[in-house]
């Protein structure tokens, strides 16, 4: 993708990063070596396929997967008036030796599925845990160096072995039908989406059609969180988010949904373990 600026995090392990406005839309065809890597959207609208394969949707909260053991060529389209952030990283083609054992065992897992007979390209969410980890990468201020190649190798490790992870754990679970799984991605995009709303298991699944009871059973088997759960995670990361760029504490609780900011900071407390304002001292400085 002509728009990613590139780093080394370590030999053969690079991070690429996107925040950029499309004025225009932008169909361009791409072409490579074989390779392994995973893209994290957190903004984005388009789609990309492969040569004699099917288009897979570019959304935000959605992480890509892409390995091709060989040469592969491929169709980019990016939708105009939109905003584009991502992160890209790129691995050792070897890594993903194992990986390619376990692609039938994962396939059931993927939200999306544009695969071709010799190349895997394929979506699954993007929850709290791998969104957290992509934006410390996002967000690294460490200076260039040997110590911030040493971290940005760490984290991307760390993002791929969260993702196996989790796709052993949603192939190994209750069985979901494809039906089912849709409306758990439907609901999990519900709440990335308007995570100001108050959310409950009867309204998330009444809005998306499912039952209560296959709703919390599906949800912690795809997602691996309660659907409260996620709803805290999510608002607190666009909370952080918030505050960082120079939201008030009450501004900040407010918008993502807590009714006052004393709620906000028992919640803020919890999870990070201290209040918004020691947070913000300790991040901005």
């Amino acid at each position: 993708m002509h728009l990613v600026n590139y780093e080394e995090a370590a030999e053969n392990i690079w991070v690429g990063k996107i925040d950029h406005r499309l004025n225009r839309d932008i169909i361009s065809r791409v072409s490579g070596p074989a390779t392994f890597c995973l893209t994290f959207f957190f903004e984005g609208n388009g789609c990309f396929s492969l040569d004699n394969g099917q288009a897979i949707q570019i959304e935000s909260n959605t992480v890509l997967l892409f390995y091709s053991p060989g040469e592969t060529c491929g169709t980019d389209r990016l939708t105009k008036d939109t905003q584009l952030k991502c992160l890209h990283l790129r691995f050792p083609v070897k890594l993903a030796a194992d990986f390619e054992k376990m692609l039938t065992y994962f396939v059931p897992a993927f939200k999306a599925n544009a695969s071709t007979h010799d190349s895997l390209l394929a979506s699954v969410p993007m929850n709290a845990l791998l969104k957290g980890i992509a934006q410390d990468i996002f967000e690294c201020k460490l200076p260039a160096g040997f110590a911030r190649q040493l971290y940005l190798q760490a984290k991307a490790l760390e993002s791929l072995a969260y993702l196996v992870h989790f796709l052993e754990q949603d192939r190994a679970d209750i069985p979901l039908t494809l039906f089912e799984r849709q409306r758990i991605y439907q609901a999990v995009e519900l709440i990335n989406e308007q995570y100001d709303q108050a959310w409950t298991i009867s309204s998330l699944a009444k809005t998306v059609g499912l039952n209560e009871k296959k709703l919390k059973t599906g949800f912690k088997s795809l997602i691996r969180s309660t659907v409260h759960g996620y709803l805290e995670r999510t608002r607190l990361t666009v909370a952080t988010e918030m505050l960082k760029d120079g939201k008030s504490i009450t501004e900040t609780a407010l918008a993502t949904g807590y009714a006052n900011p004393s709620h906000f900071s028992k919640y803020f407390k919890k999870h990070y373990h201290m209040p918004p304002r020691e947070w913000l001292k300790l991040t901005i400085h």
